[in-house]
């Protein structure tokens, strides 16, 4: 099975309410702030409720979470029971990280029927907002995680009875090594252009990883990012047969995967194979690295590009079961 592996996924939604207006003679239209442009004490307000309801998160109290929300407990069981079931896998994503605030949007919409509110982009590789009316008055709070993959919280307010209520809650990915997707999206082209297949995949799998920290956001080159992640894939695939025999090695290793590793923040090729050595056989296994590592180079043009080091991990059988775990020995190679 042909596959290049980064990271695990992580992805919460809770999305409570429902969409209002209705068709009427004064069509509806809308007003969108941002950060500076929003009025100090609202952004106060907005900023205390994110501190609160981070801290009820990680208290571990969903019931007094409830309070903080648009849904009503007595009319609206099954929202109730959505919250409360992903409840479990947000404050496991949230624990013992350190958030800061991203952006703050200010939304009024006046005149009836239903509309979008949409923000541009100031800079190419920013997001686009765009958010369904969903009340008169509306707050998007965006926040993010301060580590090295760097997790999007996103609060979604409306006014309620003349209070800010949470209508939607959303957690995902939002840059990995301090990038976000349109930057990792940048940096892939160029190897692509140069026909690199590796370190491009390698950049497009961590961007297709970050490219949606929130359904409301979208990168205006979505749709071309991913056909692009896409037919890398698909050329991969069709140019490089996994497994395959290494048959100018001696014992003809077999070649499994390619994975990528960061190292700090630079991406490290991982090149995963079954020996023939046992795994307590490290001379045998160096010496076997070493005659991989131009074979390699050779056969994945660029492979090393961006990148010091190649990695060989040697296993005896096939790491197939990703409910098993399988033995193995690693091998770094310098590249100079």
């Amino acid at each position: 099975m042909n596959k290049i592996a980064i990271i695990t996924s992580l992805s919460a939604l809770i999305l409570i309410g429902s969409s209002c207006g209705t068709s009427s003679v004064k069509p509806a239209h809308y007003l969108a702030m941002e950060d500076g442009e929003i009025d100090s004490s609202s952004r106060q307000e907005i900023h205390s409720l994110n501190d609160n309801i981070i801290a009820t998160i990680n208290s571990g109290t969903s019931d007094e979470l409830m309070k903080y929300m648009e849904v009503n407990p007595a009319t609206h069981e099954d929202d109730v029971q959505k919250v409360r079931d992903t409840f479990t896998s947000i404050a496991r994503a949230m624990k013992d990280k350190e958030l800061k605030l991203f952006k703050d949007y200010y939304f009024t919409c006046s005149g009836e029927g239903n509309i979008i509110c949409t923000v541009f982009p100031k800079i190419d590789y920013d997001f686009q907002v765009n958010i369904p009316r969903i009340g008169d008055e509306m707050y998007l709070s965006l926040l993010e995680t301060q580590e090295f993959e760097k997790l999007m919280i996103s609060l979604e307010y409306i006014k309620q009875d003349g209070k800010w209520k949470v209508h939607g809650y959303y957690i995902n990915s939002f840059k990995i090594a301090d990038k976000n997707a349109m930057q990792w999206y940048e940096e892939a082209l160029p190897y692509y252009g140069k026909g690199y297949l590796v370190p491009a995949l390698f950049r497009l799998e961590i961007c297709r990883r970050c490219l949606n920290p929130a359904p409301f956001l979208k990168y205006q080159k979505e749709t071309e990012i991913m056909k692009l992640a896409e037919k890398v894939e698909e050329d991969f695939t069709l140019r490089y047969p996994l497994p395959m025999e290494l048959v100018k090695i001696n014992n003809s290793p077999l070649l499994y995967n390619i994975r990528a590793q960061f190292v700090q923040n630079d991406i490290v090729p991982v090149v995963w194979y079954i020996t023939s050595y046992d795994l307590r056989d490290i001379d045998n296994l160096h010496v076997e690295a070493d005659a991989m590592s131009p074979v390699i180079q050779e056969m994945f043009p660029g492979i090393t590009e961006g990148t010091q080091y190649l990695v060989f991990k040697a296993f005896t059988e096939l790491p197939s079961d990703s409910n098993k775990s399988y033995n193995s020995y690693g091998t770094v190679i310098e590249i100079k």
